[in-house]
């Protein structure tokens, strides 16, 4: 028999913990992420929370695709028709009130059934005003969001995640690292009933706000969430346990998945107060309520709690995340969305005329007529003896919208310079092909322009075709001065012509930063630096996403304030090869 992994055993310990802290009050924590794909662990943890609640508690799954209608309630089209007179469904949010749904690929989640989503967990219910019919309805829930994203492609909408107070991740643990929950419903129950008569001392509660700022947590609901989850688990470990392993499981669930940044120690002692005088002193530890004194050893058992907890990947996630979070345009891999009235993913419907192109949707058009069936009854004015079932008129027409994605364009900016190209052309040619290849799968195209001697070329144009990157780029030569200035602007021009062609565009910048040749094409290192910094002064206000790669040898200051001045990720890979490269392009700009 396989023996258990020790870390994929921690792991699964934090996910049994998860499990029970939402079923002690799923209103109340808000929701959990789960990131796995599925397979018999996911399956082990649902069916663990569903053990956990109370019987006859709702436990509703929302599709992935599913409608307004059916998510929020609306009209129900059959027996509206049967009975002659506006008949409302119940929808699925309001179902599971007091009980737990499931949105499954939540990584793939409509921003509409997002937005309905985010404000049923605000407000606790559902206000439906549609289709002929307004009301309010209770809803209090707590929510699963299942996310199943490939690496860091995709992920759940970050307003979504900002009410789900766990995240926890299944990856890397198997069938053989499974164990059971100690407690049970009655246990679970208990603790409801304790939570809600628990305090927090106010040194738990500044060493989660410390330790919020050390993480680059900035969301006040974070907060929020963690204080509620921390008097959850302070109650299932029982009286007996100190506030530490409750605070420290709480960063585990809570704080360190959405962590931007590494803690560091020194910041806890610079971020204190100016020593006062010792009478002062004797005053403030006479008084009761001051807890000076304890909280920053707390503060500081619970940090190196988290930095010998730290996951082998958190250096690569958090690189990822904060660009997403310093970059939050919608440009990059994925590409923008854009409305249209004949292809793509429909997402609803609106009033319209269908004889301008569109595609009429019967069912939306019937449910828009049926309320007013009875007032145009009253005033039909026809003399015809036909019997009309559902009378229809031109208000009354809906037509499909669709959503599609738009062209990508990656642009590659290369430095063939003499100073560059002896190392890095190279690995610039194979990240290239390492791209075209990702790109055909999700049929974007790539770009390549090359700076060396006096000024730079586009060599290849927006493209997906394979044969002809290579082409072209088994023919680039290296030598020469650096024009980074004249690089810049052709960048600008492209990226401008893609922008206006409806494509969404991100580029990366491989460079050592030693500028050297003016756009004149004039010499002088200090010239040709301030050119290049004032081109991606107005470089920066385009709409596309950013990768500045410093290929020199040691980390160069020029390339690091390009990178800043173009609002761009800076990324120093002085050993890199070209698969390191392509994977550094596709983390940063996905």
């Amino acid at each position: 028999m396989n023996k258990p992994d020790a870390g994929a055993e921690a792991l699964w310990l934090d996910a049994i913990l998860a499990a029970e802290v939402f079923a002690t009050d799923p209103s109340f924590v808000g929701g959990v992420k789960i990131r796995g794909f599925p397979g018999p662990v996911r399956e082990t943890w649902l069916q663990m929370v569903q053990d956990l609640l109370p019987e006859n508690t709702p436990w509703r799954r929302i599709p992935a695709h599913v409608s307004e209608s059916r998510l929020l309630g609306g009209l129900d089209l059959a027996a509206t028709l049967k009975y002659g007179r506006p008949v409302a469904e119940t929808g699925i949010l309001q179902e599971c009130d007091n009980g737990v749904s499931i949105l499954a690929m939540a990584e793939r989640a409509n921003r509409s059934i997002v937005a309905h989503l985010c404000s049923a967990l605000d407000q606790k219910s559902v206000t439906l005003e549609r289709e002929g019919l307004r009301g309010q309805a209770k809803s209090s829930f707590g929510l699963i969001a299942l996310d199943e994203g490939l690496d860091q492609e995709e992920y759940v909408a970050t307003s979504l995640q900002d009410r789900l107070a766990i995240s926890i991740d299944l990856h890397g643990i198997s069938v053989n690292d499974l164990l059971e929950s100690n407690l049970n419903p009655s246990t679970i129950s208990e603790a409801r009933l304790k939570v809600s008569n628990l305090k927090v001392p106010n040194e738990v509660t500044r060493t989660l706000c410390a330790t919020c700022d050390a993480l680059g947590v900035e969301s006040p609901r974070v907060m929020i969430m963690a204080h509620r989850v921390v008097r959850i688990i302070k109650v299932l470990l029982g009286d007996n346990s100190d506030w530490d392993n409750a605070i420290a499981s709480t960063i585990r669930l809570v704080l360190l998945p959405r962590a931007l940044r590494l803690p560091v120690m020194d910041q806890m002692e610079d971020n204190q107060p100016p020593e006062v005088d010792q009478v002062e002193q004797e005053q403030q530890t006479e008084t009761p309520e001051d807890t000076s004194g304890k909280i920053e050893p707390m503060q500081e058992r619970i940090l190196e709690s988290v930095l010998a907890n730290l996951p082998a990947d958190i250096l690569a996630r958090l690189k990822v995340q904060s660009a997403r979070t310093t970059q939050g345009r919608n440009s990059g891999k994925v590409g923008q969305i854009r409305r249209s009235f004949k292809r793509g993913r429909p997402m609803g419907t609106m009033p319209g005329d269908p004889r301008r192109g569109a595609r009429l949707n019967l069912l939306s058009t019937l449910r828009a007529a049926v309320p007013w069936q009875k007032v145009r009854a009253e005033n039909n004015l026809s003399t015809s003896n036909t019997a009309v079932k559902v009378k229809i008129q031109r208000e009354d027409f809906r037509i499909v919208r669709f959503r599609e994605r738009a062209d990508t364009v990656t642009i590659f900016v290369v430095d063939a310079s003499g100073s560059a190209a002896l190392n890095r052309l190279s690995e610039a040619k194979g990240a290239v092909e390492l791209m075209l290849a990702d790109c055909y799968v999700r049929r974007d195209q790539v770009a390549l322009i090359a700076f060396r001697g006096e000024s730079a070329e586009l060599l290849l144009p927006p493209t997906r075709s394979l044969l002809r990157a290579k082409r072209e780029l088994s023919a680039l030569p290296g030598g020469g001065g650096t024009p980074l200035s004249s690089a810049l602007e052709l960048t600008t021009q492209m990226i401008d012509r893609s922008c206006r062609d409806g494509a969404t565009v991100g580029y990366v910048i491989l460079t050592d930063g030693r500028a050297n040749i003016s756009r004149d094409g004039t010499q002088g290192r200090e010239q040709a630096i301030e050119e290049a910094l004032e081109v991606a002064k107005s470089m920066r206000f385009l709409d596309a996403r950013g990768l500045v790669i410093d290929t020199s040898q040691r980390a160069n200051r020029n390339s690091e304030k390009l990178a800043s001045t173009l609002d761009a990720v800076y990324l120093p890979l002085p050993h890199a090869d070209a698969k390191s490269l392509s994977a550094a392009a596709q983390a940063n700009l996905a």
